[in-house]
């Protein structure tokens, strides 16, 4: 795991369930996270830029990143449309990462 992602899962981590979820599922998906830093020394996924850059990929990890930016609270997600429009892994991963954002 690189400096990036393990600043991420830290602030993550500090941040509570949904975040670590969200953030956890975004290195999963192995793209570059944008981030932004934060005053208070957090490091933080940059939601603008990762939609922006998400509009190139396959529709999985479109979909993958919808579901993480919801659960960063900087977008909505029709999991219908997740659900049955992704399969495999990209699917068990989004389930996981509902599930573990819920704390069930």
């Amino acid at each position: 795991m690189s400096e990036t992602n393990d600043a991420l899962l830290a602030t993550a981590r500090s941040t509570g369930p949904m975040v670590t979820a969200a953030v956890e599922l975004l290195i999963w998906l192995g793209k570059n996270i944008p981030i932004h830093p934060d005053r208070f020394g957090g490091t933080y996924v940059d939601t603008h830029e990762l939609a922006r850059r998400s509009g190139a990929w396959s529709g999985g990890e479109r979909r993958v990143v919808a579901v993480a930016l919801s659960l960063l609270d900087a977008g909505e997600v029709d999991l219908r449309d997740v659900i049955g429009g992704t399969g495999g892994e990209h699917r068990r991963r989004i389930i996981a990462a509902i599930t573990a954002a819920a704390q069930v």
